[in-house]
């Protein structure tokens, strides 16, 4: 994977490609050659695929942007490949780490934040050091996983299972065509916000989503 600070408005085209080809078209060119090798040889059992997905596919912050889209769409492609490839004994797991690697290094290059601020090595025992990471991914692929389709988080031995989007709430107009009218009175009682709980280097942490931050810069420009 790669990282670079974008923003709309300001990313250039070639970033985004960049970006897309390495996080994201990648992972489907390599499933796709491991498939094409499967269905040829039949279904057998033990097959498991790992694709690299990010805690920030989850949910978003700033500075990260469109590699935040990279990696959610990670997320989609292992759902996508753990339903069709379900026929042939595979099983597709995504893996959302927290670890101290060469990539969160290059992108907070210039930030104001070392990265050893926010991940910082401890010699008894580091919580960001990519071994723990390494041990989550043997169980994915070893015959004692039975998940497929799922997304994994891991900070050292804290492990995580993320769910998916769901269609939490609900309005009906009984059969007749809404008006704009109608329809924003009816989802008043839709809460703007959802609770999530969101895994980062400090550890996993309860918030809102959309931030309460969002909203408010919408609300003063009102």
């Amino acid at each position: 994977g790669i990282c670079r600070p974008t923003a709309f408005g300001e990313i250039t085209e070639a970033v985004w490609d960049r970006m897309v080809d390495v996080n994201t078209k990648s992972m489907a060119g390599l499933i796709d050659a491991a498939a094409r090798h499967w269905r040829q040889a039949g279904p057998s059992a033990g097959r498991a695929v790992v694709c690299t997905a990010s805690p920030s596919g989850a949910e978003p912050h700033e500075p990260l942007g469109i590699y935040s889209v990279t990696k959610a769409a990670v997320q989609g492609i292992a759902q996508v490949a753990a339903a069709e490839l379900a026929q042939l004994g595979v099983r597709v797991n995504a893996l959302a780490p927290t670890g101290r690697t060469r990539m969160v290094a290059a992108a907070m290059a210039g930030s104001p934040i070392d990265v050893d601020q926010i991940m910082p090595q401890d010699p008894d025992y580091d919580l960001y050091k990519p071994d723990h990471l390494a041990r989550l991914v043997l169980y994915l692929v070893s015959p004692l996983c039975p998940f497929t389709g799922r997304m994994f988080g891991a900070r050292a031995d804290d492990i995580f299972v993320y769910g998916s989007w769901n269609a939490a709430h609900h309005v009906s107009n009984r059969g007749a065509a809404w008006t704009t009218q109608d329809l924003a009175a009816a989802m008043e009682a839709i809460p703007l916000q959802e609770d999530k709980r969101l895994v980062t280097p400090m550890g996993a942490m309860e918030v809102k989503s959309p931030g309460d931050q969002v909203l408010a810069q919408l609300q003063a420009i009102r």
